[in-house]
């Protein structure tokens, strides 16, 4: 049986695999498994492709991509976002959405994706998810 960070990986390549299709700074958020869908109709899906892939967000009108790998030590994966000057550029939302919108796509990425208690830190131009 497979454990640590390798298990960890595994499970959340076979969910992406399977998938269909945040608050400033260094605040950490743990969102509760089985959430509730979102009353905006927003959407989240993962695109894998080895150690990386993509994530999409539909909603507001617009879809956009990012890209995500595998990251280390207790960082399972890191999602790298449009920052606030480029956000509207790359997105096509009012920035005034952005940080409700990361908060929904940390919230889902841990919800889907990873099988144990996670949590998630949004940077300016990431987002850390942890196991």
């Amino acid at each position: 049986m497979t454990s640590g960070f390798i298990g960890i990986a595994l499970n959340f390549i076979r969910s992406a695999l399977g998938a269909t299709a945040a608050n400033q700074g260094q605040q950490q958020h743990s969102p509760k498994l089985g959430a509730a869908p979102n009353p905006n109709g927003w959407e989240v899906w993962f695109e894998e492709s080895g150690r990386d892939g993509k994530v999409g967000f539909k909603g507001e009108g617009h879809r956009f991509g990012m890209y995500w790998e595998f990251g280390g030590g207790d960082v399972v994966a890191i999602i790298n976002v449009p920052s606030a000057d480029k956000w509207v550029e790359k997105t096509g939302i009012a920035l005034g959405k952005r940080q409700k919108i990361l908060d929904f796509i940390g919230t889902e990425t841990v919800r889907q994706k990873i099988s144990t208690k996670g949590h998630f830190k949004i940077e300016e131009n990431s987002i850390f998810i942890y196991a």
